[in-house]
């Protein structure tokens, strides 16, 4: 729902409607529009959408848990995603940051949820791969995996994929234009994020339960390109060993 905060802001009811129209399952959330987490599921309910999870800051998960929880289990999801990080922050004070993954994780856990993260392209700098960093130092994090942000860093996903095995628990495909990042996002497999194949690995693996679609820079209609984007993700899928 990233994606779609604008529209969502201004007419949740029918975001969520054209989301289910255009094929989906399920929103992976960010932001409860003022909502209380009851009153958003009632609105999945009534659309028939499931919550796959939800992008909550690290600093939410810390110092307002009880909330956190809480809203979890009204909406029935169980992954909480940190969305992403001060990348000054995390290249100053790694050991920290690390420190703070882990005291959430262990919070995630024992209330039932898996704690993962988000990655963008900042956490590849300088010959460190910080994505490794927080998978060696905080064991029981999982990770959503931006396939889009992984090619901007010019970073192999099946390396990615290989190294982190079943703790890649989340896909989040988003197409990238051949003429760069900040082009508008073209078609599920008009691009060079290599959806593709990112898919048929994702059939593969038990442990990946959603793929999770973001797309910002539209040269068509949000509604025309949910409908293609979720028939050519069906179509991979259905086509995969």
């Amino acid at each position: 729902m990233y994606s779609l905060r604008e529209q969502a802001e201004k007419d949740l009811d029918g975001t969520l409607a054209a989301v289910k129209a255009a094929g989906f399952d399920g929103v992976e959330l960010a932001g409860m529009y003022g909502l209380s987490a009851g009153e958003l599921r009632a609105k999945l309910d009534a659309r028939g959408l499931k919550a796959s999870g939800a992008h909550i800051g690290l600093n939410d998960i810390l110092h307002s848990f009880e909330r956190t929880a809480a809203d979890a289990r009204a909406l029935g999801f169980a992954d909480a995603v940190v969305p992403s990080l001060d990348a000054a922050e995390l290249y100053a004070k790694t050991d920290g940051i690390v420190a703070d993954f882990n005291r959430a994780a262990a919070l995630c856990k024992k209330a039932g949820l898996r704690l993962c993260y988000h990655n963008h392209n900042f956490e590849f700098k300088g010959g460190v791969n910080y994505l490794y960093v927080l998978a060696d130092g905080v064991p029981e994090l999982r990770f959503e995996a931006d396939v889009f942000w992984l090619k901007a860093a010019d970073i192999s996903f099946s390396e990615v994929s290989r190294r982190l095995g079943a703790r890649l628990a989340i896909l989040h495909i988003k197409e990238m234009n051949p003429k760069g990042v900040w082009e508008p996002n073209p078609l599920l497999g008009e691009g060079v994020s290599g959806i593709a194949e990112i898919l048929e690995y994702a059939k593969r693996r038990k442990e990946i339960e959603w793929a999770v679609l973001e797309m910002e820079k539209l040269d068509v209609d949000y509604r025309d390109y949910l409908k293609a984007a979720a028939r050519y993700m069906t179509e991979r899928l259905e086509a995969a060993r």
